[in-house]
């Protein structure tokens, strides 16, 4: 799934699309083991969804679980990429798509990097079609940048198709308000820690204060990555 903005000659060919790919958000094998924490909210379930499947990787991991699904992306390069690995890959913009669904026909909707791509408006219709198109009992799975941690929103910006990051409370409070239930907001892909404040080894009250201050350092400035947001219909 990309922006509405006019793609540009650095990310025009496949090449250079792949690349950028790899670049930004990293390999298929690094994107795999972060993503495979999503498999157990779609084991039995029949015609999931992953809108934006980019490369595939999560498609892979559902294939390889026994689960029925397909994906869409709106970049023709990335549909490319994915096809040949045997995995059944649509061309189509996320909202058109959904609108052109039946009702209560999807067992499952994952939706990971992409709704920063869109614009407020376009956020609230996706979210509103994905209730109606879900089956009764299923699950959405939307994950994206944490922009309570200033070390991703320092990675927000490298991508030039990113809109505008979603706080995580608003994005669960759209989702309560369509008719979602149960939902919870799980944090993922920590920044290592050799890049955060160390502890200081000492005792007394006075340390104690001071590392009390840098773990609220670290959760400010370096807090996990990513945040997915999870919701039953």
């Amino acid at each position: 799934e990309v922006s509405d903005l006019p793609s540009t000659d650095l990310l025009r060919s496949t090449h250079r699309h792949v690349a950028f790919e790899e670049e930004a958000r990293g390999s298929s094998s690094l994107i795999s083991s972060r993503q495979a924490i999503y498999v157990d909210h779609f084991r039995g379930r029949r015609n999931v969804l992953d809108v934006g499947c980019g490369r595939g990787e999560f498609l892979q991991l559902l294939k390889e679980n026994g689960v029925d699904a397909y994906g869409i992306d709106r970049d023709p390069d990335m549909v490319k990429v994915a096809r040949p690995h045997g995995l059944r890959v649509i061309e189509a913009d996320a909202v058109e798509h959904l609108r052109g669904l039946e009702d209560q026909t999807l067992g499952g909707l994952f939706c990971s990097q992409v709704i920063e791509h869109m614009n407020a408006r376009k956020v609230f219709e996706f979210i509103n079609l994905a209730y109606r198109k879900l089956m009764l009992g299923s699950k959405i799975v939307i994950e994206s940048v944490n922009p309570t941690s200033i070390r991703a929103l320092t990675e927000f910006y490298r991508d030039p198709t990113h809109v505008r990051p979603i706080h995580p409370s608003t994005l669960k409070f759209l989702l309560e308000c369509v008719g979602f239930t149960s939902v919870k907001i799980e944090y993922c892909n920590e920044p290592p820690q050799s890049e955060q404040l160390e502890s200081i080894e000492e005792t007394g009250t006075d340390i104690a204060r001071i590392n009390r201050n840098f773990r609220k350092l670290n959760a400010l400035l370096w807090g996990p990555m990513d945040y997915a947001a999870i919701g039953i219909r």
